[in-house]
């Protein structure tokens, strides 16, 4: 299960900006991913079983973490429940919203290509 302020039901209290970035993220999500959730990176229930394999898989960390792991998750068939929440400010971001754009742009190009060199047969 994941927490989604994108899913219906949500509650996104946030500033008009932020909504945006999460939207831009969330439909190269789906474009670019095929991804079917709304929302990576909220709150997170798991079954540690299933997922332990799908986390040592994970090539990285930081802003790109969740994501892979949805990803992972889904491409393994697991079923992955959003669960509405509401999302406020309640302090300013850690990090400038500047500085996470083109981090996560490089994050997503890098893990788009990780994951297609997975896909590929191996040769021999």
């Amino acid at each position: 299960m994941v927490g989604s302020k994108r899913s219906p039901g949500a509650l996104d209290l946030r500033n008009r900006g932020r909504k945006a970035v999460t939207a831009v993220f969330s439909a190269i999500l789906r474009g670019a991913f095929g991804l079917n959730v709304s929302d990576t990176h909220g709150h997170k229930a798991m079954r540690r079983a299933e997922l332990s394999p799908l986390v040592d898989a994970c090539r990285f960390s930081g802003d790109i973490f969740d994501t892979e792991l949805i990803l992972r998750a889904e491409r393994a068939g697991l079923g992955v429940i959003e669960i509405p929440v509401t999302v406020t400010d309640q302090r300013p971001p850690r990090t400038p919203i500047a500085r996470r754009i083109p981090r996560s742009v490089v994050g997503l190009a890098r893990l788009r290509l990780a994951l297609w060199q997975e896909g590929r047969p191996a040769k021999g």
